[in-house]
């Protein structure tokens, strides 16, 4: 396998009004300076190039890529060794792509987000002394989005299939529960299904000795069954047989979220909104849950990695355990978050600019500019003061120094070292 350390020609390019020089920059900023630590994906397929993961474990970057729209596995485990400056390929996982690293217990574990085999089992990957290995075990397991340890025990979120005799299935978000490490698995919790809707449970976080999960659902529309008021954010192609995928809107009722004691699984009410359709990468920081949330009607599920529709109202809040907030925080999109010691990194974008936004209290924030030849930024990790920046083109890029900034024409000419 070559990789190659990008020589790019970049061209300059000016962002939709980035020529307003009246822009107003957050403060305080610094624009980073950036060099390219290399393409370690160039082989693959086009649309296995984007960086979706940046991780460091054991003084290694381990990155994911690959798209489970498209399917573009099986898909390479990939790490940049941090002191010998060069990428080795680890191992090979039998999914379309790799979404999300996850350290739990003080192990690198991978969760299956879409197995490249049949749909009897999801997948998940745990990295051992002797290497990864991959357990096939999670039943039906078609998406395999998260892993928690909680009481002892492993637990998995899932977009998930059941049967009904030999012709009826339905679609449904399952939780499911392992006391053996994954070896086997029982159901813990399954959210409703009904035959217009796919409900699954996205992200599983531990907060205050509860399980906190984050279930969503979308269903299948024509256009024509679309408010032609909505019809300018819908992706610019149908999924799949001139169906959109358009997110469900508050699934629960005036439930969130689910909560699970150890005992028991019950809905809670902890955001203050209505028409919530979507709970994206919540974490937990300084003892609190911090929750990116998604509401509006008619949300074309796919159409988000390009767009935010005019209808869609983004906004953080944060649960301290009994009260709920909205933050001041703004936003146009959050791409990634990276909780790291006592820091939490957000990268954002916020009129067509990219940043990375630091804070230690969710009040006070700095803000570090992503130079704009930097297309579209994917992912962050930070390690011995150095921000490491993965695109959806495929280069990684490392910043080599920052300085103050105040307007925005001062980074229209910065290109990244190669």
């Amino acid at each position: 396998m070559k990789y190659f350390k990008v020589g790019l020609i970049l061209l300059i390019f000016i962002l939709p009004n980035l020529s307003n020089a009246k822009r107003k920059l957050p403060s305080p900023c610094y624009l980073l300076e950036v060099s390219s630590i290399g393409f370690p994906v160039a082989e693959k397929e086009k649309d296995a190039w984007k960086i979706n993961e940046l991780i460091i474990f054991n003084e290694k970057l381990y990155l994911g890529h690959g798209c489970a729209v498209v399917n573009t596995g099986p898909t390479d485990v990939i790490y940049y060794d941090l002191k010998k400056k060069k990428f080795i390929t680890e191992f090979t996982i039998d999914d379309e792509a790799i979404y999300l690293y996850q350290i739990i217990d003080n192990k690198l574990m991978i969760p299956g987000i879409d197995a490249t085999e049949d749909w009897d089992f999801g997948n998940f990957y745990l990295l051992t002394d002797t290497g990864w290995i991959k357990h096939r075990t999670i039943p039906n397991g078609i998406h395999v989005n998260y892993l928690a340890s909680f009481n002892e025990k492993l637990f998995a979120s899932t977009g998930t299939f059941g049967k009904i005799g030999k012709d009826v299935e339905h679609y449904f978000g399952g939780i499911f529960c392992s006391a053996d490490t994954g070896k086997t698995w029982t159901l813990s919790y399954a959210t409703p299904s009904d035959d217009q809707s796919v409900y699954r449970v996205n992200a599983l976080l531990v907060y205050k000795e509860n399980l906190y999960s984050f279930p969503f659902a979308y269903s299948g529309l024509k256009k024509e069954e679309i408010p032609e008021k909505y019809h300018v954010g819908l992706s610019e192609k149908p999924y799949s047989e001139g169906y959109y995928l358009i997110f469900n809107e508050d699934i629960f009722g005036q439930s969130d979220i689910l909560v699970y004691d150890g005992k028991r699984w019950r809905c809670e009410d902890i955001i203050p909104k209505d028409k919530l359709c979507y709970i994206s990468k919540p974490f937990v920081f300084r003892n609190k849950l911090v929750m990116p949330v998604l509401s509006g009607e008619y949300i074309d599920y796919l159409s988000l990695k390009h767009k935010l529709p005019h209808q869609a109202e983004k906004a953080l809040f944060i649960f301290d355990g009994k009260h709920t907030k909205k933050t001041k925080f703004k936003y146009d999109k959050i791409i990634d978050v990276l909780v790291k010691e006592d820091f939490l990194y957000f990268l954002i974008e916020q009129n067509n600019i990219h940043y990375i936004a630091k804070t230690q209290n969710l009040k006070k924030w700095e803000y570090f500019l992503i130079p704009p030849a930097i297309e579209n930024p994917k992912s962050i990790e930070f390690n011995d003061n150095t921000f490491y920046i993965g695109t959806e083109k495929g280069n990684i890029f490392e910043s080599i120094s920052s300085k103050p900034i105040k307007k925005i024409k001062e980074a229209k000419t910065i290109v990244p070292k190669n």
